[in-house]
């Protein structure tokens, strides 16, 4: 009795291609209303973040529920073989408002709140997002006898780029899985999920900056509590955040030369979707003065918010009841979608009011516009194109490094369009979007 959340594991056996596919479920673990480690509630499910594979043990996926009371969870689904269940459940959380917290919020305002309000699960190396020390900032000369320190960091500065892309290693022994959250005051924390496990009461962030959401020019670690500047006129937050690397898909093993150049044109990239529709792209870089990571916000000369023609359609479609006074719901489902290897890159599609791509352009995190064909305007729905999903089955062999979209159909409101994409041809060349050479044509306004 009590909560109505589930994790449901569900396994389908190989059949043939004709016949239907027969799925059951093998797995079920309840969420309980009250997280044992913190004994905090959880109230309505706020957001889910996407599933991330643990590269090590190769026997485990983790994901991140944000709830409405503003405190986050993390749910780990590991393979059990030495009891009768075959799956195990872990849970860690972590706590927004406190009781404390929540009277000094009450003074401070809005933003005075550390309540939850997005996640996100990513697996990078640890030491991308630690400080550096005074004595390891040293530069180290040819003459030194003391040789560098062996495995190198898997990202080092790239100079070739105005935007700090960087240069990784091919070696993911190192890589863990972090988590990133994002509060209601824009304090973004990143945690590793280790710390998280062995003291979940006492863990504290690796890196973390204030700003986030509210559209703050650069994004920089830093352990004091610096005040940032806060948006007067309305109340924002980050209503949604991904972490991602654009750039040339690269191979698992990583031995040809090409891919090695390919490298510098990889960027770690963050992008904040706000609870006011903007979108907020920001590439990671560490500068010469400074090793530590920071990122700046790169511009996008894209309008990201609702039209007024889709506000002016969706009054339209009320006013005749063709859509209904539909209660707002607390769930808010996941509208930036990582992608690797479509047309030969790594990157993002942000399924939003407007669509857009992020890929890399000559090293350089950029954006392009999603164009479809019978696509509804958004008003029906919240957002044209619904669905999107890059992980495609091995039936469809001739789009293997393809992708599916789900939009809203012109017409009827209520008919929707499934199509399948055998990649980004039109717009990407089949080495990535011009990764060094190429005639780029834009539109001069």
């Amino acid at each position: 009795s009590g909560t109505p959340y589930s994790i449901v594991v569900m396994s389908g056996a190989d059949s043939n291609l004709e016949s239907e596919m027969n799925l059951q479920v093998v797995f079920v673990h309840r969420i309980s209303e009250v997280s044992g480690s913190a004994s905090v509630q959880h109230g309505e499910l706020v957001s889910i973040t996407p599933m991330v594979a643990d590269k090590k043990t190769k026997s485990c996926v983790s994901f991140g529920c944000v709830w409405s009371s503003g405190h986050a969870c993390v749910y780990c689904i590991s393979v059990n073989e030495e009891t009768s269940k075959p799956f195990e459940v872990s849970e860690w959380t972590l706590v927004g408002d406190t009781p404390e917290k929540i009277a000094k919020a009450r003074e401070e305002g809005f933003y005075g709140s550390d309540n939850i309000v997005a996640m996100d699960l990513f697996s990078l190396p640890h030491h991308v997002f630690e400080a550096q020390s005074s004595d390891e900032k040293m530069p180290q000369t040819r003459a030194s006898s003391t040789p560098l320190p062996d495995p190198l960091p898997s990202f080092l500065p790239d100079r070739l780029s105005m935007h700090g892309t960087w240069c990784a290693g091919h070696d993911h022994s190192q890589d863990q899985i972090l988590v990133a959250i994002c509060r209601r005051s824009g304090m973004l924390e990143i945690y590793d999920l280790l710390d998280l496990r062995r003291s979940p009461s006492d863990v504290s962030p690796i890196w973390q900056s204030r700003g986030c959401g509210h559209g703050a020019s650069v994004l920089a670690h830093s352990d004091q509590d610096i005040a940032a500047r806060l948006p007067e006129s309305h109340q924002v937050e980050a209503a949604e955040i991904r972490v991602f690397v654009t750039g040339p898909s690269l191979s698992l093993d990583g031995e040809n030369d090409a891919e090695k150049d390919a490298w510098m044109l990889r960027s770690l990239c963050i992008l904040v979707n706000t609870s006011q529709g903007d979108l907020h792209l920001y590439s990671g870089c560490k500068r010469s003065s400074n090793l530590n990571l920071e990122f700046t916000r790169i511009p996008l000369g894209n309008v990201s918010r609702p039209s007024e023609e889709a506000g002016r359609h969706l009054t339209k479609l009320r006013r005749k009841g063709i859509v209904s006074e539909s209660d707002v719901m607390a769930f808010r489902p996941n509208r930036l979608h990582r992608f690797c290897a479509i047309s030969g890159e790594d990157g993002l599609f942000a399924a939003t009011q407007r669509p857009l791509w992020f890929v890399s352009e000559r090293g350089t995190p950029t954006v392009v516009s999603h164009k479809s064909r019978h696509v509804a305007p958004a008003g029906g729905r919240p957002v044209p194109v619904s669905g999107f999903s890059a992980a495609m089955p091995a039936v469809f062999q001739n789009a293997s490094c393809g992708f599916i979209t789900l939009h809203e159909r012109i017409g009827r409101i209520g008919s929707q369009r499934l199509t399948l994409y055998s990649g980004l041809y039109d717009v990407f060349s089949p080495h990535g979007v011009l990764p060094g050479g190429g005639i780029c044509v834009q539109k001069v306004p």
